[in-house]
């Protein structure tokens, strides 16, 4: 019996056609069986089809209805305070309503009108004005940070000071409170909120008049 070698040489060298078929690897194999498959079963064709298409479907739907979602909430409009000048802390809040989409509203806007409120940071003309931005009733504590305590400091060389302003209060080239901010000013005397650690060392400095008053430089040059 001839070797199917020679068989595939003798059959090339007189024109013949070998008929010998290469092998098919398994990826082959398989794509040959599931074509054949598929052919004998036309619904799975149909099935991808028409699987493919809720797809699309779907993620159209859910496209729209984002869309739908999104030019609601620019379309609705409400009510909003802002401010009605440029405010320093410690002025009296000074508001007007206006209207503005909901989505640029942010979450913590006043809801109603301020009275008799003061600002405790800067607050330019135009801002919304939200509820950390303003304060109580002007009184020593108004403007206090959350944690501090207020102490009342007599300076001879500081009568006067800017409320919201950041100071240090020092006594015989000590530094006692390194965090303090100016809450009132009242005829020469000084509130100051400082730490609470520090406000024993502040106030008994402030009642023998060892106290002084340090304003450090703005980092940003303001």
């Amino acid at each position: 019996m001839q070797d199917p070698s020679e068989q595939a040489a003798s059959s090339a060298r007189f024109g013949r056609p070998s008929r010998h078929r290469p092998s098919v690897g398994l990826p082959g194999r398989v794509t040959v069986v599931a074509r054949r498959w598929i052919a004998r079963h036309p619904w799975v064709r149909w099935s991808v089809v028409v699987g493919c298409v809720a797809v699309v479907i779907a993620s159209w739907l859910e496209l729209r209805d984002a869309t739908i979602e999104a030019r609601n909430a620019w379309g609705e409009r409400i009510e909003v305070w802002v401010a009605a000048r440029d405010h320093e802390p410690g002025d009296s809040v000074e508001v007007v309503s206006t209207a503005m989409p909901r989505t640029l509203v942010p979450a913590a806007a006043l809801d109603a009108e301020p009275a008799d409120e003061v600002a405790r940071r800067r607050i330019a003309v135009g801002e919304v004005v939200v509820g950390p931005d303003v304060a109580g009733p002007p009184r020593p504590v108004a403007l206090a940070p959350t944690g501090s305590v207020v102490v009342a400091v007599a300076d001879p060389l500081v009568p006067d000071a800017p409320l919201g302003a950041a100071v240090l209060v020092v006594a015989e080239a000590v530094v006692l409170a390194d965090a303090g901010v100016v809450t009132s000013v009242h005829d020469g005397v000084i509130g100051v909120a400082v730490p609470a650690p520090a406000a024993p060392a502040v106030a008994a400095a402030a009642r023998q008049h060892l106290a002084s008053l340090v304003f450090p430089a703005d980092p940003s040059g303001g």
